[in-house]
């Protein structure tokens, strides 16, 4: 399918935004890929190239359309339902979700937005949250 010959960085970037929804803020991505070093340092040998160029190669590549100021829509449901269930056979899905949930957690005030990612990712990443009162929260 299309996505087999992008780069893996750019996939990398596109699993991330798969876990906001079918549209995803390109600021709040930004954070997410810059912030989770672990998911980054799987781009194989390539060179890491900037986040702004990984938008613009996938809109080029027909995977992602711009909505409007930083924000963008997955071109098909099938790429979005693609890299999400690649990011579910990763060995740190769950690691990656809680960190995503928490970050948007953080970021509630600032984004209305934020409490749908909160929710979403913390409730898939539940079954490693060991204490109680952060299931509870």
């Amino acid at each position: 399918h299309k996505l087999q010959g992008v780069r893996k960085d750019v996939q990398n970037v596109l699993m991330l935004a798969s876990c906001l929804g079918h549209s995803f803020n390109t600021d709040f991505l930004s954070i997410l890929y810059g912030t989770l070093q672990n998911f980054r340092s799987q781009l194989l040998d390539q060179t890491p190239i900037p986040f702004l160029k990984i938008l613009i190669i996938a809109e080029k590549e027909g995977l992602i359309e711009c909505l409007g100021h930083n924000k963008y829509k997955f071109s098909h449901d099938s790429f979005q339902q693609v890299l999400s269930s690649q990011l579910e056979e990763r060995e740190d899905c769950d690691d990656l979700k809680l960190q995503i949930g928490q970050m948007a957690k953080d970021r509630i005030g600032e984004d209305q937005h934020m409490l749908y990612h909160a929710v979403n990712n913390l409730n898939a990443a539940h079954g490693i949250v060991t204490n109680e009162n952060e299931r509870i929260e």
